[in-house]
């Protein structure tokens, strides 16, 4: 994994995000939000390799984020990592563990997490997700050759 690939850090916490930002930035280039509006803009602005989906206030606003960005045309097939608040949290701050295994992610884990266990998933989404574009890129460069050869045995 090399630090060409382009992780956003979606979270209200700034310890987290400091402590991302210190353990991550050698191996990633890192964009941070601390907002949905925020994320929502950078996502589709840079459009990252994948994005890291922690806490984000008001309640609810890390769900709402999560739904645009799967339904947005530009971000929908970015690999999605959902950091859940720590257990002792979830009555606080009105997530539950349920809601967040029910988002469709790529990844799912709970607070506290290191930035070397981070580190390790966001490589393996991220490797994942480029397996799958090259073999869609094979794939439509396949189906153009065989249009090419219709085309000129229809066209001779």
């Amino acid at each position: 994994m090399s630090k060409n690939s382009r992780i956003l850090i979606i979270d209200c916490e700034p310890d987290f995000l400091r402590d991302i930002k210190n353990g991550l930035g050698n191996h990633f280039s890192l964009i941070f939000a601390n907002n949905a509006n925020e994320a929502l803009d950078m996502a589709l602005e840079n459009k990252p390799d994948a994005i890291v989906l922690g806490y984000l206030e008001p309640t609810g606003a890390s769900f709402e984020l999560h739904l645009k960005l799967r339904k947005d045309k530009v971000t929908g097939d970015i690999p999605i990592l959902v950091v859940d608040v720590r257990p002792e949290e979830h009555s606080q701050k009105g997530w539950t563990r349920q809601q967040g295994k029910r988002m469709k992610a790529n990844g799912y884990i709970s607070k506290p997490v290191t930035p070397e266990e981070l580190k390790g998933i966001i490589e393996r989404l991220v490797s994942e997700s480029s397996a799958e574009n090259g073999g869609i890129s094979k794939y439509l460069e396949r189906v153009l050759e065989q249009i090419k050869t219709i085309k000129n045995s229809l066209f001779k």
